[in-house]
């Protein structure tokens, strides 16, 4: 495959997805600006992969609302497995931290 094949290819797929999420990408930045207006300070490498996951959630949900009218099952089920994802990570996290907080006392 030539390098122009495989551009073609990738303007094949930007073209289908596109019809079938819009330009969601160009309205993700509101809905997390409208989430976190005071902003998030992100200054740990475990804030970060939470808002990893939390931004992959948010993604799926998006790509959901577009599609709205015929529901989207993959990004439920994508959805469903980000959740739990940021539920364990946030668990083991804040385990971590109380348990930390403890041996300080």
């Amino acid at each position: 495959m030539t390098p122009g094949d495989k551009l073609k290819e990738l303007a094949s797929l930007y073209e289908s997805k596109n019809k079938e999420y819009g330009d969601n990408y160009k309205r993700f930045g509101n809905v997390l600006f409208a989430m976190f207006p005071e902003c998030v300070v992100l200054d740990t490498p475990e804030k970060l992969n939470r808002m990893a996951l939390f931004v992959q959630i948010l993604h799926k949900i998006c790509r959901y609302a577009q599609n709205f009218d015929e529901g989207h099952g993959d990004s439920l089920d994508d959805l469903a497995v980000y959740a739990v994802l940021l539920k364990v990570f946030d668990d083991e996290m804040f385990d971590l931290r109380h348990r930390n907080n403890r041996a300080d006392t």
